[in-house]
């Protein structure tokens, strides 16, 4: 049965194109025979398969093509037209049907799925990877098993972008996606990714040996699609924003367990830590908050603003040796940043260094008149304090 790819799936398979490796294929003939390829014709015809996908309810919602690869039952197709798959079912040249075991790997910038029969067919041969990518006007041939006349048709490689444009004197069905495509020699240089239903134009992402979908754990199909759906939902970016509403809600437990999701996929974000530390500080968990600290002058040695916030982690601890020290660097970095300048005062006042203190207030009176007077009063206070006179606490920056 033949059916159209609904809008979510065109979408979808519309922006790959963005992403991957594009070539123009010129049609140069209908037919693979007609031009005289015998060999690569050999290789080719029982190698590609036609794939039945159900879902939970059993029924059949699309067609794919695909390709065996090994002699263990392993078939590369388009990951995209199992969307929403819980079973799928092979049918081989010869009409021999297989259930699909699972899936064992994916390549997601190429839209390649790796999935395994429950049974290998060894009367289906493997094909042969390309060693390295197509070359421009290299002619390419592709097999179309859903048609009776022009079963076999040939095109020429243009290079364009990320992926490659194939266009043929035949139209194609959308079943077609996922099938291989082929040089003369018989080796697959590419896997269908998209196409105009009904028209000889079609889309497909480059393959070589190196960038073919590695085997990874073994998962069904439904457990594969609950993770790609998770990890659709848990990009760095939709992280970032969760993170940011958050914080913006005051959940600053939830912000957390969702930074910790966002450094696991992105670990070298100094922000991220940074916002931890935030969050950390807001819950009083200060020392975990210093660890984030850290961990996000680390990653940004140079930037003033993370020594900045590594000082206020100190100060947090009653640490203010260590934050005299950080917030030194922080105004090396960005001496004109008045808040540096008073927090490094406050932490002097904290130790009793008025003279250093002053020094910081000095600079702090062309840059902020408001701290600078704020400042001024502090100073004041640990100076009474120091002579025996009574006066308010100090209070120390408890804020990001």
């Amino acid at each position: 049965m033949k059916h159209q790819i609904s809008s979510f799936f065109r979408v979808s398979i519309l922006s790959c194109l963005s992403c991957l490796f594009l070539f123009l294929a010129v049609p140069v003939a209908s037919s693979a025979e007609e031009k005289g390829c015998p060999e690569c014709i050999g290789r080719i015809d029982g190698s590609v398969v036609t794939i039945d996908i159900y879902n939970g309810k059993g029924a059949l919602i699309r067609q794919a093509g695909g390709f065996v690869i090994s002699d263990k039952g392993e078939i590369l197709s388009a990951s995209s037209r199992f969307a929403g798959s819980h079973s799928a079912l092979i049918k081989t040249p010869s009409g021999r049907t297989f259930s699909v075991k699972g899936a064992l790997g994916e390549n997601r910038k190429k839209g390649i799925v790796k999935i395994v029969l429950n049974s290998k067919d060894e009367s289906v041969p493997a094909v042969s990877l390309a060693k390295k990518r197509a070359a421009a006007g290299e002619e390419v041939v592709i097999k179309n098993p859903w048609s009776e006349t022009d079963r076999y048709l040939r095109g020429r490689l243009e290079p364009l972008g990320r992926m490659f444009k194939v266009v043929v004197d035949a139209p194609l069905p959308g079943e077609l996606i996922g099938s291989p495509v082929f040089n003369l020699k018989g080796d697959v240089v590419g896997v269908v990714n998209s196409l105009r239903k009904g028209a000889g134009e079609f889309y497909a992402v480059s393959l070589s040996e190196e960038t073919a979908p590695e085997s990874s754990r073994f998962m069904t199909l439904l457990e594969w699609q609950e993770k790609r759906n998770k990890d659709r939902t848990e990009t760095p970016e939709l992280l970032r924003y969760s993170v940011f509403h958050l914080i913006s809600l005051g959940r600053y437990e939830n912000a957390v367990s969702t930074l910790d999701k966002l450094i696991k996929k992105m670990p070298e974000d100094a922000e991220a830590y940074a916002k931890k530390g935030y969050c950390c500080s807001k819950l009083g968990k200060y020392q975990k908050a210093l660890n984030a600290y850290k961990k996000s002058a680390e990653l940004k040695p140079d930037n003033g603003l993370s020594q900045y916030d590594l000082g206020i982690a100190y100060a947090m601890l009653d640490r203010y040796q260590e934050a005299a020290g950080a917030y030194r660097k922080a105004v090396k970095l960005a001496p004109k940043n008045p808040k540096i300048h008073y927090n490094l005062a406050i932490a002097y006042l904290a130790m009793e260094n008025i003279k250093a203190a002053e020094a910081e207030y000095e600079v702090l009176k062309a840059l902020d008149e408001k701290l600078s007077k704020r400042l001024a009063k502090a100073i004041e206070r640990v100076t009474n304090r120091r002579v025996g006179k009574q006066g308010q606490p100090l209070c120390l920056p408890g804020k990001y």
